[in-house]
């Protein structure tokens, strides 16, 4: 078992050496930002590696972003910033939205080391950003967590539970997300009975339902972000959108 404490640092000789210092892993090569947790005891969470500093990355097939946490480390703001929101969309669909985030932030002291990533937290999805749902708040929900090591059994680690609340949109009922009740029936059947499951399904291509539930929850968890800019905003700004 791995505990991770928010300001753990970690480096390596390159970036897949990183996450393995910092998660267990043993990968020779790996270029994408979330791993996912499901060998660590940990199914639907992921552990983030991103910068947080508001530049801009991304892959060569033009899935680009760029993420600010606050001052006070309790919130990231992600943004997708590619060309066109349809990749965005169609991944949403396929893969889920990811809601459980273990954060690392890259090169946390701004020096260029792009290979050194700080552990900040255990980190929740909020609510989307912007007219078009491209942005996104995950909230800090534990600044240490359990992580079982690959393959392991057993112990007392963290899962996916551990993120949830007891009360609030995340675990508000479909029942108040003014589905047709077709679409609802179909729901329950399948077990689903909280927003936060929506969150968390994954279709294996676009259908007519995978975009109406995409289109629900952003009707339901969507925030006003007018008074945030892209390339930064105070923290009294930050703080004023947020406490809406």
């Amino acid at each position: 078992m791995k505990t991770l404490v928010a300001g753990n640092v970690f480096r390596g000789k390159s970036y897949a050496d990183m996450i393995n210092k910092a998660i267990g892993t043993s990968f020779t090569g790996y270029i994408k930002s979330g791993v996912d947790l499901d060998n660590f005891g940990c199914p639907n969470v992921i552990a983030w590696f991103v910068y947080m500093d508001g530049s801009t990355n991304g892959y060569d097939d033009g899935w680009i972003w760029k993420n600010y946490i606050s001052d006070d480390g309790q919130f990231i703001r992600e943004y997708n910033v590619s060309d066109t929101i349809e990749h965005l969309k169609h991944r949403r669909i396929t893969t889920g939205y990811k809601p459980y985030r273990l954060a690392f932030q890259i090169d946390p002291y701004q020096n260029g080391e792009k290979h050194c990533c700080k552990f900040v937290g255990a980190f929740r999805f909020k609510s989307f950003l912007n007219d078009n749902s491209s942005g996104a708040i995950y909230e800090k929900v534990l600044n240490e967590f359990r992580l079982l090591g690959k393959g392991e059994t057993g112990g007392n680690c963290h899962t996916k539970e551990s993120f949830i609340p007891t009360t609030g949109n995340f675990v508000a009922l479909i029942d108040d997300m003014n589905f047709d009740q077709r679409t609802l029936s179909l729901l329950k059947s399948w077990g689903i009975q909280y927003a936060n499951q929506l969150l968390e399904l994954e279709f294996p291509e676009e259908t007519t339902l995978a975009q109406e539930i995409q289109k629900k929850l952003y009707e339901y968890f969507k925030q006003d972000d007018s008074s945030i800019s892209r390339r930064g905003a105070t923290m009294a700004d930050f703080y004023k959108m947020m406490n809406r």
